[in-house]
């Protein structure tokens, strides 16, 4: 039970980098992209937090069920992958349909074969940015986790059963990758860096090593209200030192392995300090665990949201002003929120249990 409270105290996190996502792309309709650190933070959480609370759900199977923890995910293959699918692919399904009819009416715009890559989630593979960044061009992050859950059984049972093999390897490939990137052409760099589902793989499996480090620690009680501070706080810091220090580094690399010091740390702990100190209450206030709970499909559809209130506020206020982006914003967050919830409640949990056959809660 005291873990399954650390992991949902990770919730309004969700939230919170799916806000800083959300940023990255919402201030870019005035030209150029001011936030793009935004961006790259919240996906390299994403991935991180994927391959930690993957780990940490199938490691609390094991003990619900008495066994000792062996790396097994505790069911067959197929039922895994089901499962997985189900939680992304009806809503990506639903927006490619919705921003597919968006670029029909509003721009004129249909490529069959790139259409149909994004549907497939195909996307990512293909280093060309009219096929990852096509259709609802945040959906090519989808792309990357269907190749980590491919990977995710193997690599399970490899971090549980050879531990100290698994974190040499991460460590000597995220080194080599580091360095074969300065090799990679200029035009694909990018792509190689950033989309890729082999390179972000680095970032999903960081998550399983966190996971494999902090699972293995006995804890000595719990956190003191004081060191609990200390520890969030030096996340924070670190966070937004990184933000503050991203401009001296004048590489790709920081739209990914940058941000791995700070994403471990505030991931490290907030599950090792849960509710406890000034910002982990804050962060347990429940508006913000709600909205963490449901920050997948703000994610998802926070794209479109912006494309259509663009579309609508442009012929109410001027473009390029200040007004203009504050409307954008205001409009476009309101819309994602509210839209999110009632996805959550009238489409993704009904489907859901329609598919796996699971009872209404």
């Amino acid at each position: 039970m005291e873990k399954q409270k650390k992991i949902e105290s990770l919730q309004s996190l969700r939230g919170i980098f799916a806000f800083l996502i959300f940023l990255s792309h919402a201030l870019m309709v005035n030209g150029g992209n001011p936030f793009s650190a935004g961006g790259d933070i919240g996906v390299a959480f994403f991935f991180v937090l994927s391959g930690f609370v993957l780990c940490q759900a199938h490691e609390q199977k094991a003990e619900a069920a008495g066994a000792e923890f062996s790396g097994q995910i505790g069911m067959p293959y197929g039922r895994f992958m089901l499962k997985r699918v189900v939680r992304i692919y009806p809503l990506h399904l639903l927006c490619w349909l919705w921003c597919v009819a968006i670029g029909i009416r509003y721009y004129r715009s249909f490529d069959l074969p790139i259409d149909l890559a994004n549907l497939f989630l195909l996307q990512s593979w293909i280093p060309i940015p009219e096929y990852y960044y096509s259709v609802n061009a945040a959906s090519w992050c989808l792309s990357d986790f269907i190749f980590f859950y491919l990977l995710f059984p193997v690599l399970l049972k490899w971090v549980v059963r050879q531990g100290k093999s698994f974190i040499a390897t991460l460590a000597v490939l995220t080194i080599t990758w580091c360095v074969a990137s300065g090799f990679v052409p200029d035009a694909e760099r990018p792509w190689a860096v950033y989309i890729w589902p082999v390179s972000r793989l680095l970032d999903f499996a960081a998550g399983m090593v966190l996971w494999q480090l902090t699972s293995r620690r006995r804890s000595s009680g719990s956190t003191t209200e004081t060191k609990a501070n200390l520890r969030q706080f030096a996340a924070l810091l670190l966070c937004l030192g990184s933000f503050a220090a991203l401009p001296l580094f004048d590489t790709d690399l920081t739209q990914s392995i940058f941000w791995w010091p700070a994403v471990l740390l505030t991931v490290a702990v907030f599950v090792r300090t849960g509710h406890t100190g000034l910002l982990g209450r804050l962060l347990s206030w429940r508006p913000f665990v709600a909205f963490g709970n449901v920050s997948f499909g703000f994610y998802l559809i926070h794209i479109p949201v912006i494309n259509l209130s663009v579309l609508f506020l442009r012929r109410l206020i001027p473009e390029g002003g200040a007004e203009f982006l504050a409307a954008v914003l205001a409009l476009s967050l309101a819309v994602s929120i509210a839209g999110s919830f009632l996805l959550a409640r009238y489409y993704e949990r009904p489907i859901s249990r329609l598919i796996l056959r699971r009872p209404p809660k």
